[in-house]
């Protein structure tokens, strides 16, 4: 295999892993504005999920192109 061609399957493979996405949020409760601590937040009809951390705030990274609903 030519380094070309090394080259071209490196960049390929990484063009196709940079198609999905993240999505960040803040979960608080509704009476007094305090963040929800270890709350599980849910895309929902998937396996895919996160917990908030101490301030209430939350990451799911690695999800392909879609609609989605959390929960």
């Amino acid at each position: 295999m030519t380094i070309q061609r090394v080259l071209f399957t490196i960049f390929f493979l990484s063009t196709l892993s940079a198609k999905n996405g993240s999505v960040t949020g803040i979960v608080h409760d509704k009476s007094d504005n305090s963040p929800l601590i270890g709350s599980n937040v849910i895309i929902e009809n998937t396996f895919m999920g996160g917990a908030t951390d101490l301030k209430g705030r939350y990451t799911i990274t690695n999800i392909p192109p879609g609609n989605y609903e959390l929960t």
